[in-house]
């Protein structure tokens, strides 16, 4: 599983590279050799965005989950579960005083 999480981690550093002006870049040297048109430029950019923002939230969440499972695995409790135990036990004080 470990190495799962550092490909996709590795995955995410790579597209957060990938800045808008490294994309600009990249298509306005696509339309310097003719490959693609100048006015499909804005909306390929577009695109281009839009995947690697779709892609950086997937791989959030994913990561996410799968730190739950691990946490779950090692009978880790969660934040929500550690506070909902200090209440419980500030409860427990407040009924012994």
């Amino acid at each position: 599983m470990s190495e799962l999480i550092k490909k996709i981690l590795l995955a995410s550093v790579g597209a957060v590279s990938l800045t808008k002006e490294k994309a600009e870049g990249l298509l306005e040297d696509l339309v310097k050799r003719g490959e693609i048109a100048h006015e499909d430029k804005t909306s390929l950019l577009n695109e281009i965005l839009k995947s690697v923002e779709k892609s950086q939230e997937e791989t959030r969440k994913f990561i996410q989950k799968e730190m739950e499972k691990a946490l779950k695995a090692l009978d880790i409790p969660t934040h929500s579960e550690f506070e909902e135990l200090k209440k419980q036990v500030k409860s427990r004080q407040a009924h012994k005083e």
